[in-house]
């Protein structure tokens, strides 16, 4: 059976079966990789990833991370969420030694932590000085985006300013 035959086979089976998932992803990508060695042809590995999205308890962010490990070359991205090659003048290259790693056990996904003693240290002077702060660096990527921007800006700059002086007094 040929690798890209044997991928189709097990994307197919990503989609409609939700028993040994995480083994049939692996064959999927471990069937993939060793066509893109054979031919440079990775198109098909956004085809995967959205099979994998579209699986219910499938971890997409371990995936896009071992994708990302094994197939050199290639950047995702966000905005279409499309695994793209960072260039044309360099070909993907699959680090055959990813293969012997399931994708599933290669990252553990974070568990959402909320560590008080962390949070909002300092007076309550400097905690509403860094908010302001953080206000304003939140403004300041936006405009690097060229955000358009709405309202009063002589307002805004003056509600900082007066806060930032009451605080300070």
């Amino acid at each position: 059976m040929s690798n890209l035959k044997q991928y189709k086979q097990s994307l197919s089976y990503i989609k409609k079966n939700g028993k040994v998932l995480g083994s049939h992803v692996q064959k999927a990508i471990v069937s993939l990789g060793k066509h893109v060695i054979e031919t440079g042809d990775w198109s098909e590995i956004n085809v995967l990833r959205g099979a994998v999205v579209n699986t219910v308890g499938l971890r997409v962010k371990a995936f896009d991370i071992y994708v990302n490990d094994t197939f050199t070359g290639m950047k995702f991205d966000k905005e279409t969420q499309l695994w793209l090659r960072k260039t044309k003048k360099k070909p993907v290259v699959v680090d055959a030694d990813m293969f012997d790693i399931n994708w599933f056990e290669y990252t553990k996904e974070a568990e959402p932590i909320i560590d008080y003693d962390k949070r909002m240290k300092g007076t309550s002077n400097e905690i509403i000085l860094n908010f302001l702060d953080v206000e304003l660096k939140a403004i300041e990527n936006k405009q690097a985006k060229n955000a358009e921007e709405r309202g009063d800006k002589q307002a805004y700059c003056e509600r900082i300013e007066s806060l930032r002086q009451l605080v300070s007094a």
